[in-house]
């Protein structure tokens, strides 16, 4: 498949699954919502560390370092996820043939 044909069928697909898709999709989960961006999430804790404050109470906080997040991404795993919340199986045929034995690279800066 050419890359624009790819493009639009990606395009295609996403729309026709996005409803379902936001209706399962953490709320937090900022970095991957459309017209939501991570900077988002400083305002969270930001708002949560006052809050704290001002009840005297002591907020506890985990982050992680997700430098290497995208390094692997298991197809497989997220269809079988896609297909346990109940998603349209004729969309989750054309996921899993479409990222089958499917194999990417990111580059970063020129590396």
């Amino acid at each position: 498949m050419t890359p624009i044909l790819g493009k639009v069928f990606e395009h295609v697909i996403r729309s026709r699954i996005a409803p379902k898709l936001k209706a399962v999709q953490a709320d937090l989960q900022l970095g991957f919502t459309a017209g939501l961006t991570p900077g988002l999430a400083s305002i969270i804790v930001m708002e949560a560390s006052i809050e704290a404050d001002e009840l005297g109470i002591l907020l506890l906080m985990c982050t992680l370092d997700v430098k290497k997040a995208f390094d692997t991404c298991s197809h497989q795993s997220i269809t079988r996820k896609m297909y346990l919340a109940d998603f349209d199986l004729v969309m989750l045929t054309v996921i899993h043939s479409m990222y089958q034995n499917m194999t990417s690279k990111v580059q970063w800066r020129g590396n």
